[in-house]
């Protein structure tokens, strides 16, 4: 079965106060990827990194964040193989002059370069294999399977296990059984009925009867110039709490003395509370702490800059895209007035199209007249015709504009108020004719034409059909 080394690297990473100021360099160097990074991983807040000092576990953190990112900076992999180096010289140089790896004959000769076992703490062996196993499979070194690299590998198996709240070995209030319920429930009624309720540092310190020892403990406070009561009084206890101290006194002693439980009662709820305050400060330490501002804040500024650059980007789209927009719309203005003038030139072109066609058509001489009062009851315009015509037609239609040909300087304006334009092709100025035509497309004013014809009555019926 195959376990993850890190969880004990990053442990004896925090553990060695050796090396705190060179973890402290490189973890400046990119403090909010390997903050980011450690905080989001599994291990940011498991019981290995947490369990330790305030001081172990900000430095379990950083070096949790830093060894996350190894592969992603090749300064930051050389930072870290010089603080291992600094911090394990030993395995360091052990793991540099073997091809493979012995962790029984490692042992032997740190101990002889010790002088003694007595001379190594426990975090010196456990961190010193640790390191010397890691820096053995970093460089593909062959570990020897013997009695010490089993040991090793069986002993960090069953620290893994043991953070487990299934694991049997751990003391949890959910796996007491129904008996030692029992004796508990028993040995705080015998402390109750002799002693009175204890359940807390208020209730402890009401009590009068155990007055002598409790003064005694809150001077150890007086030594560090600490309240105890100061302390105590914001920490909350449960009677699960009470529960769980009464069981340890229960598994410890075969027979029940209610004056020696009671002071074993007391002791632990200290001890208890001196835990929970200790918990809430590491907490608000590393909620609230400096560095963690100032690294969120660097966060938050990195993201405000992406946002700012995605932003601007987006900007200078829009502007293309407006500037797109702004050519289009000069385009689709041009493409509007082309149309205009267009449908303009496409209505006298139809007008004159449809009076060629009319000229095919022989038109015999008539005396019928259409309605003159239809007729009348149109604005038109006639354009064109000898002036004893006009004067002829005038009679017939006196509600009709006529133009004469000779009045080139007629107001154009005066087809604003008209239906229709006629233009007789008889006697017709050319350039009073383009006046016209400008001033009927200015105004959108329909444009048809009279073919010569002697006979008044066929010009009117002329003039009914196209109406």
């Amino acid at each position: 079965m195959e376990i993850s080394l890190l969880p004990f690297v990053v442990e004896a990473l925090g553990y060695n106060k050796t090396i705190y100021k060179d973890i402290d360099r490189l973890y400046q160097k990119h403090r909010f990827k390997y903050y980011k990074a450690a905080k989001s991983h599994e291990l940011y807040n498991h019981q290995i990194v947490t369990e330790g000092s305030l001081l172990q576990e900000e430095y379990c953190k950083k070096s949790l964040g830093i060894f996350l990112c190894i592969n992603t900076d090749k300064k930051n992999n050389e930072g870290l193989e010089k603080i291992i180096r600094k911090g394990w010289p030993y395995p360091y140089l052990y793991v540099e002059n073997h091809t493979e790896i012995d962790i029984g004959d490692f042992l032997n000769r740190m101990v002889k370069k010790a002088k003694g076992v007595g001379n190594l703490t426990d975090d010196d062996l456990n961190t010193s294999i640790t390191m010397l196993v890691f820096l053995a499979t970093n460089s593909e070194k062959k570990i020897t399977e013997n009695k010490a690299s089993q040991t090793y590998f069986s002993m960090i198996m069953q620290r893994m296990d043991h953070y487990k709240d299934s694991c049997t070995q751990r003391i949890s209030y959910s796996k007491i059984s129904d008996i030692d319920k029992q004796k508990i429930k028993n040995l705080k009624s015998k402390i109750y009925e002799e002693f009175g309720i204890i359940k807390d540092f208020e209730s402890i310190e009401s009590c009068k009867s155990t007055r002598n020892f409790t003064d005694i403990l809150d001077m150890i406070f007086d030594y560090e110039k600490l309240s105890a009561c100061s302390l105590m009084s914001s920490i909350n206890l449960s009677m699960q709490d009470i529960d769980e101290l009464l069981y340890l006194y229960v598994i410890s002693h075969t027979e029940y003395c209610a004056e020696d439980a009671v002071k074993f009662l007391i002791t632990t709820i200290y001890i208890k509370y001196l835990a929970k305050a200790y918990k809430q400060v590491k907490e608000h330490y590393f909620a609230n702490n400096k560095e963690t501002m100032y690294i969120e804040l660097e966060g938050l500024e990195q993201e405000l800059n992406d946002t700012k650059a995605e932003l601007s980007q987006k900007n200078a789209a829009i502007i293309e895209l407006q500037k797109h927009l702004e050519q289009k719309d000069r385009e689709l203005v041009r493409l509007r007035k082309e149309l205009e003038v267009e449908k303009e030139n496409r209505q006298e072109f139809n007008s004159l199209r449809e009076f060629m066609f009319s000229l095919d058509k022989q038109q015999e001489y008539t005396s019928e007249r259409p309605d003159l009062s239809k007729l009348n009851s149109v604005r038109g315009l006639i354009l064109g015709g000898h002036p004893k015509w006009q004067e002829k037609m005038k009679e017939l239609l006196p509600e009709f504009t006529f133009l004469s040909t000779d009045n080139i300087n007629f107001d154009i304006n005066i087809v604003k108020n008209i239906d229709i334009a006629f233009v007789y092709t008889d006697y017709l100025n050319h350039a009073i004719y383009e006046k016209l035509i400008t001033g009927l497309k200015k105004y959108n004013k329909r444009l048809e034409y009279l073919a010569y014809n002697v006979n008044e009555n066929i010009v009117l019926q002329q003039i009914y059909q196209k109406l």
